[in-house]
């Protein structure tokens, strides 16, 4: 009921003023702390959404393995997310799209976009202002102020910003 610090198991709705939502709820309201696994939807102002959660609202601090959407300011995007948005500053591996403003994109990203600063190896697409294009990237874009094409290296082609460790 409304006023517990507790839903107690089996109803589908917990009301706004409760601290916990327990497992098998479809919905946790606004205001709780804690979305445990099963949950449908977690509120804005949750800190923790846990893993099994389809979405993950605005505002939530951490986004659990398993959660099929990470949204814009979360911190942590673990690993299994399907979309990591702008803002967050790890995605993880595993991930198809790395979007603008993350500071690392993983192994395994297919586009790693312009403003991150590492694009990994195996990725195809490393970006115009990408500070780093390591090896392994398949193609990049013309970086230098005078038009020339990017440098030839002995492993394929890389921007004119890559460290000359690579």
């Amino acid at each position: 009921p409304k006023g517990s610090t507790m839903c107690p198991k089996g109803g589908t709705v917990c009301p706004k003023v409760s601290t916990v939502c327990p497992k098998g709820r479809t919905m946790c309201p606004k205001g709780s702390t804690v979305c445990p696994k099963g949950s449908t939807v977690c509120p804005k102002g949750s800190t923790v959404c846990s893993k099994g959660s389809t979405m993950c609202p605005k505002g939530s601090k951490v986004c659990s393995i398993g959660s099929a959407m990470c949204p814009k300011g979360s911190t942590v995007c673990p690993k299994g997310s399907t979309v990591c948005p702008k803002g967050s500053t790890v995605c993880p591996k595993g991930s198809t799209v790395c979007l603008k403003g993350s500071t690392v994109c993983p192994k395994g990203s297919t586009v790693c976009p312009k403003g991150s600063t590492v694009c990994p190896k195996g990725s195809t697409v490393c970006p115009k202002g990408s500070t780093v294009c390591p090896k392994g990237s398949t193609m990049h874009p013309t970086n230098s102020l005078d038009g020339q094409p990017p440098l030839v290296r002995k492993y394929g082609f890389c921007c004119v910003l890559c460290e000359l460790s690579l």
